[in-house]
């Protein structure tokens, strides 16, 4: 509370916040543990602290547990024969689709709210898609990838839980999107109006000479025409790498994307330690500091 007969005096020359993590690349905490040796960052790797871990392989789907439980995943829940083409990437991309209300009402989604997937499959590039998402769990849900990950239509709309998407790259399909007009010209692939209420915690491709990185309203990758259509956001947008495996440029217009008219806010439940996403990383410091009372 401020009070009209007291000026605060600001401290100054504080050291700054670092995360209390052993890698200066924060893509490792979105990445799959080492298979041999000590794992360096073990106690903060996400995969770590999922409830439930998906890694999709050339052989198949393997999913497990927290404690190592085999999961079973029916084909109404998950999907890896499907793929997009992506202009900005100039290449198909196969996708692992998660059906996140179907899983919800499988009761498969992780109790503590944090769930790895992973695409190892060789042979071009993979990626992950959330579809049916508009509800996801009270207590919410991070979503955490290697890989890039794409959202589909309406994201967790209907209460807006606590949500996260933490991802090498983050790419916006609206409800419109047909992949079968992916690799088609702009004009066949007209957006609809969005939602996503979700923090982002993700990579860019930096600005180099003239290549722009796109800046943050472009943080959220579009592949369609938005042209009078509007994408509505609330979360928060963290950029803490570069972008490994979607490391294709930013370039507007042509075949690529026109944008959305962009509805963006905070979402204010943020500011409640008890309404964060599941799985945030967190830093926090207790200091004595010198105050003075000034009245005048």
């Amino acid at each position: 509370m401020d009070y009209p007969h007291v000026q605060h005096r600001p401290i100054t020359h504080t050291s700054t916040l670092n995360m209390p993590i052993a890698t200066t690349d924060y893509h490792d905490l979105t990445e799959l543990p080492p298979e041999h040796g000590n794992d360096p960052i073990e106690t903060d790797r996400l995969y770590n602290k999922a409830g439930l871990r998906i890694e999709v392989t050339t052989t198949g789907i393997s999913a497990t547990d927290a404690s190592g439980n085999a999961v079973t995943l029916s084909s109404s829940l998950i999907s890896t024969n499907k793929n997009l083409y992506n202009y900005r990437e100039a290449r198909t991309v196969k996708i692992t689709e998660l059906n996140i209300g179907a899983m919800l009402s499988a009761g498969v989604l992780p109790a503590n709210g944090i769930l790895y997937v992973a695409d190892t499959r060789t042979s071009g590039q993979t990626a992950v898609r959330l579809v049916n998402g508009a509800v996801i769990p009270s207590q919410g849900l991070s979503v955490v990838s290697q890989n890039p990950v794409y959202i589909q239509g309406n994201y967790n709309t209907t209460y807006d839980n606590p949500a996260a998407i933490f991802a090498d790259s983050i790419n916006i399909l609206s409800s419109n999107w047909a992949d079968s007009r992916s690799s088609q010209s702009l004009s066949s692939r007209t957006a609809r109006d969005t939602t996503v209420n979700s923090a982002f915690f993700t990579g860019i491709v930096p600005t180099a000479g003239a290549n722009y990185s796109g800046g943050v309203e472009n943080l959220p990758r579009f592949l369609e025409n938005w042209t009078g259509y509007s994408f509505t956001y609330r979360g928060s947008m963290v950029v803490m790498f570069s972008s490994q495996t979607s490391t294709g440029r930013w370039v507007y217009g042509g075949n690529y994307y026109t944008a959305p008219n962009r509805n963006w806010a905070f979402d204010t439940q943020f500011l409640d330690a008890t309404r964060l996403p599941p799985g945030t990383p967190s830093v926090r410091a207790i200091r004595r500091a010198n105050w003075k009372l000034a009245y005048y």
